[in-house]
């Protein structure tokens, strides 16, 4: 069988520093100059070329390397060597291993054939003189700084290494109580900020002495700024307001499986609604997300004041068995509950309004089959001048022509002219002297 022995001319593996291999490194590799000698079985030096196997071990019996190469070597007549151990790596064998506390052991072997007796890694006398260079007199750098003095003892050094341009920290700075610090310049130069902490850990933006846990009192702003940026496309920008038994946000996407659709609102995340919003359009909901009109309201609305209209008169959906044009003057339908029907003749006391066309004020709910019938105020209304001319001023009632009014004639009683009890409609705002047409009307129901 062949053996191996490593030709050491001392009883020492030597730690070597060598120069970088090839590419200039920025340190100098962990490399080690290893020299040694091959002979056959019968003693006779080995020629040729081979792969030495090279192993790093914690202990002379460590069963696994703790780092390994392989390394072609030529022989030359005698049997002897010479391999650069780690030179396969741009920084040569890992740090660590070399600086740990613990020693090495090496392991030499031809590939495909058992490893040869360990051989310790010593040091050299100069190299334990050289770990003196990270140290001072044998303490650490960290020994020399005290804390105290640490902003002087970070200024000497730098300093030291050519930094001038680094402004001191100042000794004393002064300031609000509880304001915090910002540095001023990209060299170091602090300063204040408008930021208060007190110690009941309320935080004040613009104001020395705030009155919650976040109190912002700033002019020249109009609010808190929360801005949903174009790489989060998932996400909501929202603020949620929370107190010990509720939480209330205000959000512009889906949030916690609340859905708005292109708008913001105010959600409620105690009863899981939304309270309030206002969609892509600009019309405003209060208890639905779908507001069909500028302001929806599903619910009783109280108002402390007054509602203005642009439309002059008050309609209520009722229902009708036909349809029904705008300004048809009709009656209470007395063949249908509740419902209405075109007027179908002359001084009809069951009579009711007129459809109106556009409402200031709608009562009921909207469904089919339902026309806004006024009852008071200004309605354009259906009017027939053939039965008398029509006069500002006149008074109305049905006429013969079916969903049409007509200027109201008085019946004498004992000598008093006295229009019929029930069947006036209202007061004409303007004049039709002949044929049919639309006229304004002041609805007053008598």
């Amino acid at each position: 069988m062949k053996s191996l022995r490593a030709i050491l001319s001392t009883g020492l593996v030597v730690l070597a520093l060598l120069a970088p291999l090839g590419a200039q490194s920025a340190f100098v590799p962990a490399i080690i100059r290893l020299e040694g000698a091959l002979t056959t079985a019968t003693g006779q030096p080995r020629v040729g070329t081979v792969t030495l196997v090279i192993s790093l071990y914690a202990g002379q019996q460590e069963v696994n390397a703790l780092w390994l190469e392989q390394q072609p070597v030529t022989l030359d007549a005698t049997g002897h060597y010479t391999v650069l151990v780690g030179a396969t790596l741009p920084e040569g064998i890992p740090r660590e291993l070399l600086t740990s506390t613990t020693g090495r052991w090496l392991g030499i072997g031809v590939l495909g054939e058992a490893e040869q007796p360990r051989v310790a890694i010593l040091s050299a006398p100069y190299a334990i003189k050289a770990l003196e260079a990270d140290t001072l007199s044998g303490r650490s750098v960290s020994d020399f700084v005290l804390a105290e003095n640490l902003g002087s003892s970070v200024q000497s050094v730098l300093r030291t290494a050519g930094v001038s341009t680094l402004t001191p920290p100042p000794t004393s700075l002064t300031t609000t109580t509880n304001t915090l610090a910002k540095f001023t310049d990209t060299v170091g130069t602090l300063g204040v900020t408008g930021i208060t902490e007190t110690n009941t850990g309320r935080v004040g933006i613009k104001t020395p002495s705030p009155q919650d846990s976040l109190h912002v009192a700033d002019t020249s702003i109009t609010g808190v700024l929360i801005d949903k940026t174009v790489d989060d496309p998932g996400g909501a920008a929202r603020m949620v307001l929370r107190t010990p038994t509720s939480r209330f946000g205000f959000a512009t996407e889906s949030s916690q499986g609340a859905t708005l659709p292109n708008g913001f609102g105010i959600y409620d995340y105690t009863t899981a609604q939304w309270r309030f919003n206002v969609d892509a359009s600009g019309n405003v909901g209060i208890g639905t997300t779908h507001p069909a009109a500028r302001l929806d309201v599903q619910g009783d609305i109280k108002v402390l004041g007054n509602i203005n209209a642009k439309y002059q008169d008050v309609a209520e959906w009722v229902e009708t068995s036909a349809p029904l044009e705008a300004g048809t003057v009709v009656i209470v339908d007395p063949d249908r509950s509740n419902q209405v029907r075109a007027a179908p003749g002359a001084y009809d006391t069951r009579v009711a309004g007129a459809v109106s066309r556009q409402p200031g004020l709608i009562l009921g709910e909207q469904s089919g089959g339902k026309v806004t019938v006024a009852q008071s105020g200004r309605v354009r209304v259906k009017v027939d001048a053939s039965y008398g001319a029509i006069k500002i001023g006149d008074l109305l009632v049905t006429s013969p022509r079916p969903g049409y009014a007509m200027v109201s004639t008085p019946v004498v009683i004992e000598g008093v002219a006295m229009h019929r009890p029930g069947t006036l409609l209202g007061k004409a705002l303007e004049a039709l002297p002949s044929g049919q047409g639309e006229i304004l009307v002041l609805l007053t129901l008598q």
